[in-house]
């Protein structure tokens, strides 16, 4: 994979998990304790300076 195509995938990645939040937050919601906390942990191991992320880990 050439460097471009690696930034380009990654501003892919980067939109996807910044869209992802109310999937995050619904299952907080629908006290999908597991599957929410999961999804925090992935997002974190992305953006790991995300503090909201963090915190709704927190709560899961």
């Amino acid at each position: 994979m050439q460097r471009q195509q690696i930034e380009q995938a990654d501003a892919v990645f980067t939109r996807l998990v910044e869209a992802a939040p109310a999937q995050r937050l619904c299952r907080l919601a629908l006290s999908a304790f597991r599957e929410a906390a999961d999804l925090f942990r992935r997002t974190l191991a992305v953006h790991p300076h995300l503090e909201s992320g963090r915190a709704n880990l927190g709560t899961a």
